[in-house]
């Protein structure tokens, strides 16, 4: 839809751009809360203050802006043999407004797979990038790291792995270096550090909070680290190396794998969940692409779990 070419009046004005009567032309200023900045014009540009035409308006286009969180593959457990510390999340992005316009733009998506646990002795297996790119009018460049992998307790494998968010340590007994793996700032945290004497691992690192520690005895494993909330969802939390219940964001308990489409950590021994990515916009369905959901939060979510295109 767009205003009119010929004829143009207020109340063709406001059906592209919204508002509710009485109106006037002072209200569709620019960067104002019916216009947003870098709506297009033919015959424009659309003043942001000062004096202003209905003339201007001939032809304009409603932008639109979205909000976006891009996440990674989480990470596995470490292999079959010794004390097992559990995945770290995918590292996650939240980001937006970015700005486009029905019918212009492009945004290219690719979803990282979850990390795999080795077949035999060895830390777990990284997960792999999730990315957003736009089009050259439109630059936007998102990259997120796959979570890292669970340490073991072996000889020179006991740490966890750097990731988006960090690997839990194997449990404590084998020789350094120790700790959990490293996040990465902005996108994850670290991993927990695995118990004492050859007990349980730590669990993973998750975009909202570090691996929880491992205690004495097996079945106190450190819990995976909390995710991130993004509208109706919760993504990229870590694995648990224990018993403990799954962690809301997509992380496996105990020996469980971390969800797909969620960017969890695996649980001890287990593979990590693949990526996502979405997009959301307030109001009705604009874009195409992904999975569309409309829950009556105000907004209209567009969800990748595979490589895709998100059209504006």
């Amino acid at each position: 839809m767009a205003v009119p070419s010929t004829n143009v009046g207020l109340s063709s004005i406001q059906t592209e751009f919204g508002g509710s009567p009485p109106i006037s032309l002072s209200e569709y200023y620019s960067g104002g809360p019916l216009v947003p900045s870098g709506s297009p014009a033919p015959n424009g540009p659309i003043p942001g203050s000062g004096q202003i035409s209905m003339g201007q308006f001939r032809g304009a286009v409603k932008a639109y802006e979205f909000e976006y969180i891009v996440v990674a593959g989480g990470a596995s457990g470490a292999g079959p043999g010794g004390v097992s510390g559990a995945g770290g999340a995918g590292g996650a992005i939240v980001g937006g407004p970015v700005t486009t316009v029905p019918g212009t733009d492009s945004f290219t998506i690719t979803i990282g797979a979850g990390g795999n646990v080795p077949p035999s002795n060895g830390k777990g297996g990284n997960g792999s990038s999730s990315t957003l790119t736009g089009p050259p009018a439109n630059p936007l460049s998102v990259s997120t790291t796959g979570g890292g992998g669970g340490g073991i307790n072996l000889p020179g494998q006991l740490a966890g792995k750097p990731g988006g968010s960090g690997g839990g340590q194997g449990g404590d007994g084998g020789p350094g270096p120790y700790g959990g793996g490293t996040g990465i700032a902005g996108q994850g945290n670290p991993g927990g550090l695995g118990g004492p004497f050859n007990f349980a691992g730590g669990g993973g690192g998750g975009k909202g909070g570090a691996g929880g520690n491992g205690g004495p005895g097996f079945a106190n494993g450190g819990t995976g680290g909390t995710g991130v909330v993004f509208g109706i969802f919760n993504f990229a939390s870590g694995g648990s190396a224990g018993l403990t219940a799954a962690t809301p964001g997509g992380g496996g308990a105990g020996t469980q794998p971390g969800t797909d489409g969620t960017g969890g950590g695996g649980g001890a021994k287990a593979p990590g969940g693949d990526g996502v990515v979405v997009i959301r916009y307030p109001g009705s369905q604009v874009g195409s692409g992904g999975t569309i959901t409309t829950p009556g939060d105000g907004f209209t979510y567009h969800k990748f779990t595979t490589g895709g295109t998100f059209s504006s």
